[in-house]
């Protein structure tokens, strides 16, 4: 695991490194695992490249993603802007395979759409809540 965190942006300085680290993870399944670990790291550097690998592996296999949906609401509490809107952008992604996640979340997603400071974030969530419509 530790040698896949060392690969992310925020480690490398590449800014490409978080793709390429998804398409590794998109070859090799197990290596996912490495990924949702390091969405709780104390780095928040590492949170955030984390949240941006699984959104990029939930854009081509989002049910690699859906089960792990549940660790997707702490990090919407997050400070740091990116780590929200990734982790919303992921949430939006997979919505439709967690809706017994998406369903007790709403009036929280409703709040975000209304009052976020994130237009980004905002987007996404109306995209969580369309996508979860789907179910």
């Amino acid at each position: 695991m530790e040698m896949l965190l060392n690969q992310l942006s925020s480690q490398t300085g590449n800014s490409r490194a978080n793709y390429e680290v998804a398409a590794q993870c998109l070859q090799d399944k197990t290596l996912l695992a490495g990924i949702v670990e390091g969405t709780v790291n104390r780095d928040n550097n590492i949170v955030i490249d984390c949240a941006e690998v699984l959104t990029e592996i939930a854009k081509a296999q989002p049910v690699w993603i859906a089960p792990y949906g549940h660790l997707l609401p702490g990090l919407l509490n997050n400070k740091n802007n990116r780590a929200r809107w990734e982790a919303m952008h992921c949430f939006a992604l997979i919505a439709e395979y967690i809706p017994e996640i998406i369903e007790p979340m709403l009036d929280e997603l409703m709040e975000i759409i209304e009052k976020d400071k994130s237009v980004i974030v905002r987007d996404y969530a109306i995209d969580t809540v369309g996508n979860y419509s789907k179910t």
